[in-house]
């Protein structure tokens, strides 16, 4: 069950290998939730059958990187200046305390490209399309279930009890030979009142700057953490603002 707008590009390699190595033992059917674009559609390509909603988004075939320059913020802002000694031309390349120079970043969009045309191969060894089909459809484009449907990136339409007949079938067994066990467990009316109660309390000791510092810094932490990262993901994100 994939449902996710992707991240590292590395972390979904890492991931398809082991869903692939375990669908060398055992058939694995791909249940897409309500998105399962970019890294998450990279993952999907690794199992056997791959189903979607009709609302699903997937696709988003694309790698892109982003490089902070927090030196000159950090200079004027905070009064923190940077020096550096470096063994190579490329040493202090991602230190984040300076723009890429042409040649840095050269380098880093033909690392980018390289990890695309992985992305492209992984696609065209699950889909039966040739390279060129599929950046034809790729480029970052993303697509409905049915849409993907259409323009071959999943195999059907179907949820997840869906998806578990298939993969029935496809292993052999009858309905009565298994048994469907659901994680995480589903939440219960409790564990929602908990949730909204915590809610209220922190609402009261939180001013409205608070809260609103505290959204920017999950946005700059997520910044931070992507910083040189090769990413495969979604590229929206939804942020409410009070």
């Amino acid at each position: 069950r994939i449902d996710s707008p992707g991240g590292s590009a590395t972390a979904s390699e890492s991931m398809w290998q082991a869903v692939k190595e375990t669908s060398n033992d055992k058939p694995v059917v791909v249940s897409m939730g309500d998105m399962a674009a970019s890294g998450g559609y990279w993952l999907a390509t690794a199992g056997d059958t791959i189903l979607a909603s009709p609302h699903t988004l997937t696709g988003s075939i694309g790698v892109f990187g982003m490089h902070l320059s927090l030196g000159r913020m950090m200079e004027t802002k905070l009064g923190i200046t940077y020096d550096h000694v470096s063994t190579s031309d490329f040493a202090d390349m991602f230190s984040g305390m300076r723009p890429l120079r042409d040649a840095e970043r050269a380098l880093f969009e033909r690392s980018l490209g390289q990890i695309y045309t992985k992305f492209l191969e992984r696609v065209s060894e699950s889909r039966g399309m040739t390279v060129d089909a599929v950046d034809a459809i790729g480029q970052g484009r993303i697509w409905t279930g049915e849409a993907a449907l259409n323009a071959g990136l999943v195999d059907q339409l179907g949820d997840l009890d869906d998806a578990i007949e298939i993969a029935a079938e496809m292993a052999g067994l009858e309905k009565d030979e298994y048994r469907i066990r659901r994680l995480p467990r589903p939440r219960t009316l409790m564990d929602r009142y908990l949730d909204l109660f915590m809610i209220g309390i922190r609402s009261v000791f939180e001013s409205p700057i608070e809260a609103q510092l505290r959204t920017e810094a999950r946005l700059l932490e997520e910044a931070v953490r992507l910083h040189a990262t090769p990413i495969a993901r979604f590229p929206l994100d939804f942020v409410e603002y009070d």
